[in-house]
């Protein structure tokens, strides 16, 4: 039996008054056990709030489990409607008791994880540092992006790298926000072991480096758990099994104390200020995978699935924009999607993968809102996103 639930928020069709839809909530789940992704269903609207949000995702969830899917997490980026949406579904994202995992809609014996996908945390990482300029942590010194733009100007002037990938498009990132390569390379321990190294050498500008060193090493071996995706990798890039899985915690938990440290120049905390995102949901983050660890690999399972190794690649939104990507390959690499061409293209989609029910399977969520116009508008990425 094929699984698929497709629904639309349109309105009176004979209304003239009604407004075009603009966007597309788009929901999919990826299998933690398999290697698909399957579009769950799709809504066309003018507009989109916490409130529509958490009644598209209840519904799927409960339609989930009703097909023998067990919904263990839903990824979204870091919007204010996604923040609010997860307390909505039962989160409590209040810094100082972040209770990251919800009950589940259809069955009072599981929860589901709240997720902040990983890469775009990285971008707000890196937007609020180049803000503020200075970073606080406590007993330490002074995370500074000046440290990262020395970097680039000695390497530049000496012709030479310190095996690091940084460049003028790294320190000057401002028309190309949204490049996830650029905010990884510069939170990145190639970064930091080449700020390290003219700090040893005495170098004036970087007598104080140590705690810049620091964030940027810890920011880089986070995104590597957070963002595993092969059983061959090795390192912190390795998959979290039975072996590795108490390291691995051990660690999170840590990042997780430092991150809520992190304090501004005047000293209040980074995660009560207006950039406190990037902090806020790294932790909501860490607290989920470190449960969905827990349950996966070390108790006895979720809806009695049981893993052996554990890739947090399938709880990021890379898998959303692979889909978007078919779709877009179906319709000739048109980037100027109509609603008619959405709706054509995203139902051939569902008809050609033709995925059939899969008895106790676990899957995560993806959630996204893409733009749309009545005649020719670019698609594009626009609210939020589940996994």
């Amino acid at each position: 039996m094929m699984f698929r639930v497709a629904f639309r928020v349109t309105g009176p069709l004979n209304d003239d008054n009604q407004p075009h839809a603009t966007k597309v909530l788009m929901v999919i789940a990826v299998g933690i056990t398999g290697h698909w992704r399957l579009l769950l269903c799709y809504c066309l609207t003018d507009g989109t709030n916490a409130e529509l949000h958490n009644t598209l995702l209840r519904t799927v969830i409960s339609k989930l489990w009703q097909s023998g899917c067990c919904a263990v997490s839903v990824t979204m980026d870091g919007l204010a409607a996604n923040y609010k949406t997860f307390e909505c579904l039962g989160s409590s994202l209040n810094p100082d008791n972040i209770a990251s995992v919800f009950p589940h809609t259809a069955c009072s014996y599981t929860r589901t994880a709240a997720i902040f996908d990983a890469c775009h945390m990285m971008k707000l990482a890196r937007n609020c540092l180049n803000e503020y300029q200075i970073l606080v942590v406590p007993g330490l010194g002074e995370v500074k992006w000046e440290h990262i733009r020395q970097l680039h100007y000695v390497q530049t002037k000496e012709g030479l790298t310190l095996a690091n990938k940084l460049t003028k498009s790294h320190t000057e990132f401002k028309t190309q926000k949204m490049k996830v390569r650029l905010a990884v390379q510069v939170i990145s321990d190639s970064t930091a072991t080449a700020i390290e190294y003219p700090r040893k050498s005495s170098v004036p500008q970087f007598t104080d480096s140590v705690a810049t060193e620091l964030f940027l090493c810890k920011l880089d071996r986070l995104f590597d758990i957070l963002n595993c995706r092969s059983v061959s990798a090795k390192n912190y890039k390795s998959p979290t099994n039975a072996r590795n899985v108490g390291e691995s915690i051990s660690f999170l938990k840590e990042t997780q104390q430092f991150l809520l440290s992190l304090e501004d120049t005047n000293g209040k905390r980074i995660v009560f200020t207006k950039r406190r995102m990037f902090v806020l949901g790294l932790c909501v983050t860490i607290n989920s995978v470190i449960w969905l660890m827990e349950q996966l690999l070390l108790n006895s399972g979720i809806n009695g699935v049981r893993l052996s190794y554990f890739l947090s690649y399938r709880l990021s939104q890379d898998n959303i924009e692979i889909l978007f990507h078919v779709i877009r390959r179906r319709g000739g690499w048109c980037n100027n999607q109509t609603a008619d061409s959405f709706t054509l293209l995203s139902e051939q989609y569902c008809v050609i993968l033709g995925l059939f029910r899969q008895p106790a399977a676990i899957v995560s969520l993806i959630f996204c809102c893409l733009m749309i116009v009545q005649l020719t508008m670019m698609i594009m990425t626009f609210s939020l996103k589940l996994l």
